[in-house]
């Protein structure tokens, strides 16, 4: 239960396995495949750690929407394809500024 944090809610991700049901508020969780500790090669929290930032970094008022909005695809796929997405689209812009200013 995330309210004995004693925090607000909307400012509260947690890191869940998929499929765990135990979650009181599930809009508060990022959910990742299972984990193992024994596994040096699981790179599971670490893939999650670019999604965590991001969300920190950007300030959300409300972090259960930010996470709502991933709803219907794995959340750190779907946040890899954005990023490169926004990425990309700064990489065209910055290619076109030079060229705009040269006239």
């Amino acid at each position: 239960d995330l309210s004995m944090l004693g925090r607000p809610l909307n400012r509260v991700i947690a890191v869940q396995v998929e499929g765990d049901d135990r979650t009181l508020q599930a809009e508060n969780c990022v959910f990742v495949k299972k984990w193992t500790m024994k596994d040096p090669n699981d790179t599971t929290l670490q893939d999650a750690i670019p999604l965590l930032v991001s969300i920190v970094m950007e300030n959300h008022e409300d972090t259960r929407e930010t996470i709502k909005s991933y709803e219907g695809a794995p959340i750190l796929t779907e946040f890899a394809r954005r990023q490169k997405e926004r990425e990309e689209q700064m990489e065209k812009q910055r290619k076109w500024v030079p060229g705009f200013l040269k006239g």
